[in-house]
């Protein structure tokens, strides 16, 4: 457990799971929906680690706007094949491709986390990165899962935390990266962050 923070905690973001990773880490928070829809925005062929990035901080900054003294948190993730995001699947037949694509082969999961206080505009910035392994399993199960839909709205056309007790990963780092926050280098950063006595980073 952590201590309370110095300021107050605003978590822009909907997810239900990085609200139980924050609130099992002991830290006091408000949700908020970010105004910033990333849906729109189209990172071409940027870095999946820059991407992440810069899809935090809009979404922080956006929910800062409405936010008048505390910190806020951004976050955003991004399947990764080297530095090559792995979007969301159009269709059944894409999500067939990605996955099996994916299926035995080493990718990573990047987080970006974006802090911003609401009063100063003082920012931090920072992406980490997963190394995801889903285990070879047979056409039959893979069959299935496409039939159930589960694929659709999803990057690289799963979700590990929906799936870890029917499919088996291997996981290398901070797990709840996959998840979505990465709760062991936030948990280093967000005290100093809304310490008032603290001017740096």
């Amino acid at each position: 457990m952590y201590e309370a923070t110095a300021k107050p905690l605003y978590l822009a973001s909907t997810s239900p799971r990085r609200a139980k990773l924050l609130r099992e880490a002991g830290f006091a928070f408000e949700p908020i929906a970010p105004p910033f829809d990333d849906s729109a925005v189209d990172m071409g062929d940027t870095p999946a680690h820059l991407a992440v990035e810069a899809l935090a901080y809009l979404k922080a900054a956006s929910a800062a706007e409405g936010v008048r003294a505390g910190v806020v948190i951004g976050c955003d993730t991004m399947l990764a094949v080297g530095d090559r995001a792995v979007g969301k699947p159009n269709d059944r037949d894409d999500a067939t491709r990605i996955l099996q694509s994916l299926i035995g082969q080493p990718h990573d999961v990047v987080t970006g986390v974006a802090l911003i206080d609401a009063a100063t505009r003082r920012c931090e910035v920072f992406a980490d990165r997963t190394r995801v392994t889903i285990e070879n399993f047979g056409d039959e199960t893979l069959e299935r899962y496409l039939d159930s839909g589960e694929w659709r709205g999803k990057a690289g056309g799963y979700n590990l935390a929906e799936l870890a007790d029917r499919w088996c990963f291997k996981v290398e780092g901070d797990p709840t990266t996959v998840v979505g926050l990465p709760m062991e280098r936030l948990t280093e950063r967000l005290p100093r962050f809304t310490d008032p006595d603290t001017t740096a980073p």
